[in-house]
């Protein structure tokens, strides 16, 4: 097969679509598929564009490549003017899902913009294409919040040689960190619902033997014992966990998030909040709830992660569980082939196969 998927930023940037997009394209060319990937840049879009202007730029692509190629992958609502048939949209959330769930910290004027008009876009691609939601809680929001049912479940997959066990003082000096102490790290795009506020109250209750590792797309005002790395290459990324004793994730919304799987499958103790793909963690593992913390504090998460720690046995547990559950569900090879399954179903359908 032959498989077009469209992207609006590049793909090494350090987001969550990226990252899927680098997933899906590796694990579909590894099976002997030739996967493209067209960044919103490469079709004359600017950083400035309107969604609407990149968007039609990526229908209009699609169209043209219609003949070559057999399948057309989008993420969200950039699918919303793309030609229907061999068009897959796949949704890493909704915008009214994450509109409720940051209302809290939103004024009310862009909470109801991001519901309606965010809530429509989706709507329309999610309606006029195949649709994956990457979780469980991701699907129901479509049911529920955007009248759209039946979307294929395929939650998000890495790969789990790269990101692997690996010897934790080795990681520490290649990134140059200390080696002794434990290691807390933080790793996010800075917004708002990530709570990259939190940063600086756990830089100042840190113990001497504690450190705190912040890697993300821009400085900010951190405290002088923060150890900041600014947009850390992807293929780096697997030291930082390999690094960590523990990786905070406080968040107020997830579709199926990268960084958490991608902690658990280097085995790095998780603390994180309890929405989206950590839902599905919890029922199929339910010994891993002790890892998501519901409360919205953040000595709460720091407090946690020193009770994993100091609790040699259950942490070892954790540890082997968090494994465990990336390669029975997370894995890029799952995915993948959930992907070509699915792939294979639409081309069937339309006489192309």
């Amino acid at each position: 097969m032959k498989i077009s998927i469209y992207s609006r930023y590049p793909v090494d940037s350090p987001g969550g679509v990226e990252r899927f997009i680098i997933s899906l394209r590796d694990v579909l060319n590894r099976h002997g598929h030739c996967c493209e990937v067209i960044e919103s840049a490469s079709l004359g879009c600017s950083d400035t564009d309107t969604f609407y202007s990149v968007a039609k730029a990526m229908a209009n692509d699609w169209r043209k490549r219609q003949n070559s190629s057999d399948i057309g992958v989008f993420n969200g609502e950039y699918g919303v003017m793309a030609p229907r048939g061999r068009t897959v949209n796949v949704f890493h959330g909704t915008f009214t899902g994450r509109n409720l769930a940051c209302a809290k910290i939103t004024p009310l004027k862009r909470t109801l913009a991001g519901f309606i008009i965010g809530g429509f876009r989706h709507w329309r691609a999610g309606f006029r294409n195949h649709r994956v939601a990457v979780s469980s809680s991701c699907a129901r929001q479509l049911t529920y919040l955007n009248l759209l049912g039946g979307s294929t479940v395929i939650q998000n997959g890495v790969d789990v040689n790269m990101f692997s066990p690996a010897e934790q003082a080795a990681a520490r000096e290649r990134l140059e960190l200390p080696l002794e102490g434990r290691i807390y790290l933080y790793a996010s795009r800075i917004e708002e619902n990530k709570f990259p506020g939190f940063v600086n109250e756990w830089a100042k209750n840190l113990l001497p033997d504690e450190h705190l590792v912040v890697a993300a797309d821009k400085q900010m005002d951190w405290e002088s014992k923060v150890v900041f790395m600014q947009n850390v290459a992807y293929e780096r990324m697997p030291l930082l966990y390999q690094a960590a004793d523990v990786f905070l994730m406080p968040t107020l919304y997830e579709g199926c998030s990268y960084a958490v799987i991608e902690a658990m499958s280097c085995v790095t103790l998780l603390v994180a909040s309890p929405v989206g793909h950590s839902q599905d963690i919890i029922a199929t593992e339910p010994e891993l709830k002790q890892c998501f913390e519901p409360k919205y504090d953040a000595m709460s998460f720091l407090s946690r992660a020193r009770k994993l720690l100091n609790d040699t046995d259950r942490a070892q547990l954790i540890k082997q569980l968090e494994r465990k559950y990336v390669l029975e569900n997370n894995s890029d090879e799952i995915m993948g082939k959930k992907y070509e399954a699915l792939f294979e179903r639409i081309l069937r359908r339309s006489g192309r196969s």
